[in-house]
């Protein structure tokens, strides 16, 4: 297997067709109708982001990259209950929502995560991992970024998303960031957005689709996802870098494909 770049086949490719097909063409071309509670991320326990409200591949900037984050144990019914359910960076993500607050913006809980929204938008979200806790601006990638906080961390992929990441409470400087979040609520008033490319065609890696060959219920349930559900799987697969990351990740997403759930499935139907 080779470590270089990721390998694909189109969705309708002949490659993937030659290893798919003689599977997949027994199912029914039809949606699952069987429909799972929102989004689960990778595990069914973990994050995942939203840039709108179409969880694309785009929406996974922030994470799929990333080891388990430290989220509260159970879906918080307000940002209360997600901070207090926090086992890190509780003191921290506080203080980033006691500054985002101070703009006026509207606060909820959404996909799993604290969200900050201005005139109906969603402009930014704050989450926390193992080993970073930080923000995500939806449409960072219009932001001026003078002191080169942002990062993409999906190049090539990702388009709207930007994070701005601390590894301590010490990196914070409230001030700064204060001017990031004003400019991207400036951003929402003036309407710029960059939208999503939900034509994109599916592509398939072949290490995704070889896994399916080798088990038909896997394969059937695939086909029948919807596109999203089939893109997420199969650009979280693409996403590693490294040939044993690809490999644990099929053993993780094999089950659930199983059983007939999307990746995302705990916080969105697919």
């Amino acid at each position: 297997m080779s470590t270089g770049g990721p390998s694909h086949v189109s969705e309708n490719g002949e490659a993937v067709t030659a290893i798919l097909g003689p599977i997949v063409g027994e199912a029914r071309q039809e949606e699952n109708s069987a429909r799972l509670t929102h989004y689960q991320f990778l595990n069914r326990e973990r994050l995942h982001l939203q840039e709108t409200t179409w969880l694309t591949a785009d929406k996974q900037d922030w994470i799929l990259e990333r080891t388990e984050p430290a989220m509260a144990k159970t879906r918080p019914v307000n940002v209360e209950a997600f901070l207090a359910g926090l086992d890190q960076w509780q003191s921290e993500l506080t203080h980033l929502r006691e500054l985002l607050l101070s703009t006026g913006m509207e606060e909820a809980i959404k996909w799993g995560t604290p969200v900050y929204s201005h005139a109906g938008k969603n402009v930014v979200g704050i989450a926390g991992f193992k080993s970073y806790f930080g923000l995500w601006f939806y449409q960072g990638a219009l932001l001026n970024d003078p002191h080169g906080l942002l990062v993409n961390a999906r190049e090539g992929t990702t388009n709207a998303q930007r994070q701005i990441r601390f590894h301590s409470s010490k990196q914070v400087k409230a001030r700064l960031l204060r001017r990031y979040v004003i400019e991207a609520m400036a951003l929402v008033e003036a309407g710029k957005e960059i939208k999503p490319n939900r034509n994109q065609p599916l592509e398939v890696p072949l290490e995704l689709a070889a896994a399916l060959k080798k088990t038909p219920k896997a394969a059937r349930n695939f086909e029948l996802m919807s596109k999203s559900c089939r893109r997420e799987y199969a650009e979280y697969i693409a996403s590693a870098k490294k040939d044993e990351t690809k490999q644990r990740r099929l053993d993780k997403i094999m089950p659930m494909i199983v059983a007939g759930g999307g990746l995302n499935d705990r916080y969105r139907n697919c």
